[in-house]
């Protein structure tokens, strides 16, 4: 599975949202076959089609984890992919003077 130190470490050194939200297209398609056969399948939609909506894409994997209850290796990735966005988020928010549309 993936190591998420690795994407945090990414994530603490996204300069504005934008980089964030890329940051976290990077990892999606970075995510092997196997995770996305755990994840529960409006998950696996909503990653594909949030358009770097990492914000709303953490709620729906939090609430997701907390209602899992599949086996405990799909439950794990499961965590990580969770934990992954609501750091991406938690980061996200603490940029809140980089939005998209103040770039140029």
């Amino acid at each position: 599975m993936h190591r998420f130190q690795k994407w945090r470490d990414a994530l603490q050194i996204a300069p504005t949202q934008t980089a964030v939200a890329e940051v976290m297209a990077q990892y999606v398609a970075a995510l092997p076959p196997g995770a996305w056969v755990a994840l529960p399948p409006d998950c696996g939609v909503m990653l594909k089609s949030s358009a770097g909506d990492v914000q709303a894409a953490a709620v729906h994997l939090v609430q997701a984890e907390l209602n899992f209850r599949g086996s405990p290796e799909d439950a794990a990735i499961v965590h990580e992919i969770a934990h992954t966005f609501a750091v991406a988020a938690v980061r996200f928010t603490g940029l809140h003077g980089t939005a998209p549309s103040a770039e140029t």
